[in-house]
């Protein structure tokens, strides 16, 4: 029998970020808002990735696993954080990328505070879905969470979308990653005619900084990269990739793009909606035949 899933578990919040995967980095020199104080005495704490997790083939060694199917058949898959880690080396990439005058970079790397909101609200979303993957290796013989379980909001709507079943594909086969990183995307170019939507995903070079992007990739050309993806991925925009939605979840046919919104006094109308709905979504027949419903 599976093991009880109301079992507690009883760790620091350091300890868990050690547990992930990061190194963790405490406050011990003093600034304008923290005391200089040890390291064992400090709540509060960086985290950052090992140099060498940001190259791809180390990568795939220490967040993939092989797994063994009942007649034998083989096949390898992320790990449990494999996420988090993901969405940390996109960042850390992205910036490298966007901080360099072709092969110099152009000064430190600074903190970029207007993507504090956006990145926390994605955090807590991809922890969300590491926990739903850690409650299936737990008790594999359950039903599916449905979507509207992860997202109680959607419990309130009239949706088709949140009876759909909330589980990654975690196959590493073919390059495959649950998580992918967006390109520069620009709603006003026209799409490419001869554009060819099948391989995994974007190179360096598409990325907010990369050598290959000016006003970005056309809106039509994601979606129809999209369109072509498995179901079961995650794709994660920043605010320097796309200003209209955060997170894409490519579900069973349909496409559900959330977008966090920080108000600060400024109200979110009807007519912004509609604007990122256009920016984000365009024309439903970009998509292609595998996507029936745009959430």
């Amino acid at each position: 029998p599976a093991p009880p899933v109301s079992r507690r578990i009883m760790a620091t919040l350091a300890d868990g970020a050690f547990a992930m995967g990061f190194s963790v980095i405490f406050h011990s020199m003093p600034s304008t808002h923290f005391a200089r104080t040890s390291p064992l005495g400090s709540g509060v704490f960086h985290i950052s990735l090992p140099q060498a997790m940001l190259e791809e083939q180390v990568l795939q060694d220490v967040l993939t696993h092989r797994c063994a199917g009942p007649y034998g058949e083989t096949w390898m898959a992320w790990t449990t954080g494999s996420l988090l880690v993901l969405l940390s080396k996109y960042l850390l990439e992205e910036e490298h990328t966007a901080s360099r005058y072709w092969t110099r970079l152009a000064g430190w790397l600074q903190q970029q505070h207007h993507l504090f909101f956006s990145t926390s609200c994605c955090l807590r979303v991809l922890l969300a879905f590491e926990l739903l993957n850690e409650y299936y290796v737990l008790r594999p013989e359950d039903k599916l969470i449905r979507l509207k379980e992860v997202f109680p909001f959607l419990s309130k709507l009239v949706s088709s979308v949140k009876d759909l079943p909330a589980k990654l594909d975690m196959c590493a086969d073919f390059c495959q990653r649950p998580l992918l990183h967006a390109p520069k995307i620009c709603a006003e170019l026209p799409g490419s005619r001869s554009f060819d939507a099948n391989f995994a995903e974007w190179g360096k070079e598409f990325i907010p900084g990369g050598l290959a992007v000016d006003l970005g990739v056309p809106l039509m050309d994601f979606a129809k990269w999209v369109g072509h993806l498995k179901p079961g991925r995650i794709i994660y925009a920043s605010p320097n990739a796309s200003a209209d939605w955060d997170l894409l979840l490519r579900l069973n046919w349909s496409v559900v793009i959330i977008s966090f919104h920080a108000a600060r006094n400024q109200e979110l109308t009807g007519e912004k909606l509609f604007r990122m709905y256009r920016r984000s979504v365009g024309e439903p027949n970009w998509w292609g035949k595998r996507v029936r419903s745009i959430s």
